[in-house]
């Protein structure tokens, strides 16, 4: 999951979607640029107690994350002690809202899982290994540990788009597959599934975008 995050941080710095060093994330926060504020666990007292109070105050998601030496490295520079995300959809799982607040009135979106499928809660032991796992990281605990019901939330308003015409929709009609299957088989024949769902829904397509 570490490698995994850094990787994350990595390709938000080449999309152009974060700044880091203390003046640039401050600099996104007072601007309203900043959705999520990333702090090394190293920072000194002064800036966490700093950026804290900042983020609290404008309602901004604050996370103790990694080392000042990681932080930097992960984004291509030297020690950093904060980060800033500048695009809402990177800290979303479907960023429906955000491109929407952006100007975008005609949205396409692609599910990987079934209609209707909703998340499970974390179980009590999962959600207990994470705390231990990550316990110096308490804000990446409760995001992970939360992720089930921020998908579901998120579903719910995409289907509530569809019905009102703003939305349109691709996902699977068929069991889905891991995303580590490997069976060559198994993945043309969901891809051919996709393929062919796409031409067929093509005129409804069409029509939603012409509307």
């Amino acid at each position: 999951m570490i490698n995994k995050v850094y990787s994350m941080l990595g390709l938000a710095e080449k999309a152009g979607c974060m700044v880091s060093g203390e003046f640039s994330t401050e600099k996104a926060v007072k601007g309203g640029k900043a959705h999520l504020v990333i702090l090394a666990s190293d920072a000194s007292g002064n800036t966490r107690k700093h950026f804290s109070d900042m983020c609290a105050y404008r309602n901004i998601r604050l996370c103790i994350y990694g080392d000042k030496e990681k932080l930097g490295h992960a984004v291509g520079k030297g020690m950093r002690s904060s980060l800033a995300v500048t695009d809402r959809g990177l800290a979303d799982s479907i960023p429906v809202r955000r491109a929407m607040e952006i100007g975008n009135w005609k949205i396409i979106v692609v599910l990987t899982r079934n209609p209707g499928y909703r998340k499970k809660p974390t179980s009590h032991a999962v959600a207990e290994l994470y705390r231990r796992a990550y316990r110096k990281y308490p804000e990446l605990v409760r995001v992970t540990v939360r992720r089930n019901y921020e998908y579901n939330r998120q579903i719910r308003q995409v289907e509530q788009l569809v019905r009102e015409g703003k939305l349109f929709v691709f996902c699977p009609r068929i069991p889905t597959v891991s995303r580590v299957e490997k069976d060559y088989d198994a993945l043309m024949h969901f891809y051919e599934h996709g393929y062919q769902q796409a031409k067929r829904k093509y005129p409804e397509l069409q029509a939603y975008l012409d509307r």
